[in-house]
């Protein structure tokens, strides 16, 4: 019985190593809800979770990214905002 156990557990470590993750999964179609002019970066965040990378530019505004990699799959959106805060418009979704 204990050597199954420790079977199925060196198994599971083993296959967990396998997968490695980068950033967190979000949905790629909410971007679809956000509305150039009103939403805003905490509308943005609350529809796809933590950005994994903000970056201010000149004027005030700001590229903010997300983005995840798992084995096998790969996911990221950058949004610009204006100085207040509201999305200019998506850069890029891949």
């Amino acid at each position: 019985m204990r050597c199954a156990i420790l079977l199925v557990l060196l198994s599971t470590l083993t296959l967990g190593g396998c997968s490695r993750q980068l950033g967190h999964e979000f949905d790629r179609s909410a971007v679809d809800q956000l509305v150039p002019g009103q939403s805003t970066v905490a509308d943005a965040t609350r529809l796809l979770g933590q950005p994994t990378r903000t970056r201010a530019y000149a004027g005030g505004k700001v590229l903010v990214r997300w983005a995840y990699t798992r084995t096998g799959e790969t996911a990221a959106v950058d949004i610009m905002f204006d100085d207040d805060g509201r999305m200019v418009s998506v850069i890029r979704r891949r």
